[in-house]
């Protein structure tokens, strides 16, 4: 799940985000579709997209650009690294939880 927010959006009309496997590209287009604007010039808003296309574990870029009302384009400069998935030390713990919880299970069993 890729999240942003705006402060403020002037004459913006959606969003593009762009994924890639380094930081210097190449990116790669998720949405063709732009994701609208819900932000005004006073208030912006928050975005959430949903990455489908990810292998877990594995370490993504990700690129986002504004598509403004006029039909021109802002791509930001930053670039966000992100691990897709909720991490390996969630994995670990939740594999040593199970495999206790299983070995609990047929400690009950034999007794």
């Amino acid at each position: 799940i890729v999240t942003w927010e705006t402060a403020s959006e002037v004459d913006t009309a959606g969003f593009y985000l762009y994924r890639a496997d380094s930081p210097s590209g190449p990116f790669i287009l998720l949405n063709p579709t732009p994701i609208p604007a819900q932000g005004d010039p006073l208030t912006g808003a928050s975005y959430r997209f949903e990455d489908r296309g990810v292998k877990w574990g594995q370490v993504y870029f990700y690129r986002l650009e504004e598509l403004e009302r006029n039909g021109g384009r802002n791509q930001y400069p930053e670039v966000a690294k992100v691990r897709a998935g909720a991490g390996w030390g969630l994995a670990l713990a939740c594999g040593v939880l199970a495999a206790g919880l299983a070995w609990f299970g047929m400690a009950v069993k034999t007794r």
